[in-house]
């Protein structure tokens, strides 16, 4: 059997789980990164890691079994919020309510609905709150570890 990849299938699976959510406008959801500063009250950019060129990395390892039998994929999603009157606390709570359902996707189905084999965490975020010309901006880096058995 030929080793390949899922970081195709993890990235649609996120997209998708993402778009799904409630409290998230599918509209806003993004997959990679553009460069984007007009969105009123939010937007989510999928595949993206704020301060690094590495957007999705993938570490292939073994599980004992064969060689190269398993990728650990880290996948940025970066979160941001504006409030035009410069109450970060609104932009803050905007960014935590989208992350409350990034958390909840990953708690609720670890396998990101791609089943056996994938298993997704929050591994680490970053937040940056800001004032600029546009308002009270909060930012929010995660990083996402998906453990994919090839």
């Amino acid at each position: 059997m030929a080793l390949h990849t899922r970081v195709p299938d993890v990235v649609d699976a996120l997209l998708a789980l993402m778009k799904a959510q409630p409290e998230i406008d599918e509209g806003m959801v993004i997959d990679g990164a553009v460069s984007l500063n007009d969105y009123e009250n939010y937007v989510i950019f999928v595949g993206y890691r704020l301060g690094t060129e590495e957007w999705i990395s993938v570490e292939r390892g073994s599980r004992g079994l064969r060689p190269n039998d398993q990728e650990i994929v880290t996948l940025g999603v970066m979160i941001a919020a504006t409030d035009p009157d410069h109450d970060m606390h609104l932009a803050r709570g905007v960014v935590a309510e989208k992350l409350g359902a990034l958390e909840r996707i990953v708690t609720d189905d670890p396998n990101i609905g791609l089943g056996n084999g994938v298993t997704a965490g929050i591994a680490s975020m970053s937040w940056q709150p800001l004032h600029t010309d546009k308002g009270a901006e909060c930012n929010v880096a995660v990083e996402l570890a998906i453990k994919v058995v090839l």
